[in-house]
């Protein structure tokens, strides 16, 4: 991760929070209807930038978050940090609907299932994709 961009991420932590709008936009969103169901929505007619397949040269690290949490931007400050430290990109594997973290500029992975084992498999995936070297 290069300097201009950790620098980003760290300005972009604020404790205030912008207005929510989920509850007006919640019957256009497939992900609030369904929790869960949305494993790989389709993209049709779309062509995948060669760039998603260019090698990593940063190390990550993953993030598992289980639940919300009331000091989002003091939880951003410490992934920042931790990022900024050791000169390596977060990945966020949420297990909640939306974490609260994307607004900062983090990469944020949903980790989807309806099972225990079917979320385990998801996360797994999503680490071997990032090639993350460890989730804290």
């Amino acid at each position: 991760m290069s300097e201009d961009r950790r620098n980003e991420v760290i300005l972009r932590i604020s404790p205030h929070a912008p207005v929510s709008l989920d509850a007006d936009l919640a019957p256009f969103d497939p992900i609030s209807a369904e929790p869960g169901k949305a494993l790989f929505p389709g993209t049709p007619g779309r062509e995948i930038s060669a760039r998603l397949f260019a090698p990593m040269t940063s190390i990550c690290f993953g993030v598992r978050v289980t639940a919300e949490t009331t000091d989002i931007a003091g939880l951003a400050m410490k992934i920042g940090r931790m990022a900024y430290e050791r000169d390596a990109v977060a990945i966020i594997l949420s297990h909640v609907e939306r974490s609260g973290l994307e607004r900062f500029g983090f990469r944020v992975e949903r980790v989807a299932g309806e099972t225990d084992q079917e979320r385990a498999e998801c996360e797994q995936e999503l680490t071997r994709f990032w090639n993350i070297v460890v989730v804290i």
